[in-house]
């Protein structure tokens, strides 16, 4: 499986985005980087949250999307 990973400005984390069913990578691709007041992190890709992560940069469970 391929990671690719974005660096959010003024923060030493490298935040490693997994592969999802939409796209197997995001090289070259703009995302956003969210810092939610808890310290947590979120990078969305468009309107889809991508990934969340934990303060110091650790990947939050990956969520199983079920169709409803």
């Amino acid at each position: 499986m391929t990671y690719d990973s974005v660096r959010p400005q003024l923060s030493t984390l490298a935040l490693q985005i997994p592969a999802d069913r939409y796209r197997c990578n995001y090289v070259n691709v703009a995302v956003r980087v969210h810092r939610y007041p808890d310290q947590t992190l979120a990078i969305f890709h468009g309107p889809r949250k991508l990934a969340t992560y934990h303060p110091d940069g650790t990947l939050n469970a990956v969520r199983k999307e079920v169709a409803a």
